[in-house]
């Protein structure tokens, strides 16, 4: 059976966007008839998650950088 829904709400575009873009890709989350609420708030709070820890990781990244470039001077 054909998936008769828009290329923008099928699962695997969703996966591929949330996994790319975390937060900018909730709106096609939240906007897609297909998904429950309950379905939504999950991956909506998986992607805060994956976000914090996203932000977390760069600041960690940017320190360690920091430092060891204020080394090399």
């Amino acid at each position: 059976m054909a998936d008769k829904r828009p290329w923008y709400f099928r699962d695997g575009v969703v996966v591929v966007a949330v996994l790319s873009f975390l937060v900018l890709a909730l709106p096609l989350v939240w906007l897609s008839p297909h998904y429950t609420t309950r379905r939504k708030v999950i991956v909506s709070v998986l992607v805060v998650i994956g976000t914090y820890l996203t932000w977390q990781g760069t600041v960690a990244a940017i320190k360690t950088l920091q430092t060891a470039m204020s080394g090399m001077m």
